[in-house]
């Protein structure tokens, strides 16, 4: 399963260097949901500067977490 987690991360990298922020931010974002270890890279993205790309992850992770309650229910969730 960790083929997933790379294949995101290399997602995000990908556009990070192509300058797509915020989808670089969206793919981090599915990647911490995943596992919580790639939020390591959000400061990393606040440091050098590519808030986007932290915003979107964080809305991203966020959202998704969200996601089963919404659906689901609180009581169920």
């Amino acid at each position: 399963l960790q083929i997933f987690l790379l294949f995101m991360l290399t997602g995000c990298f990908y556009l990070w260097d192509r300058g797509r922020a915020a989808g670089a931010g969206g793919w981090l974002g599915v990647a911490v949901v995943y596992k919580a270890t790639p939020v390591l890279l959000v400061p990393v993205a606040l440091l050098a500067g590519r808030w986007r790309a932290a915003v979107v992850a964080g809305a991203v992770a966020a959202g998704l977490c969200a996601a089963p309650v919404l659906f689901a229910g609180w009581d169920v969730a």
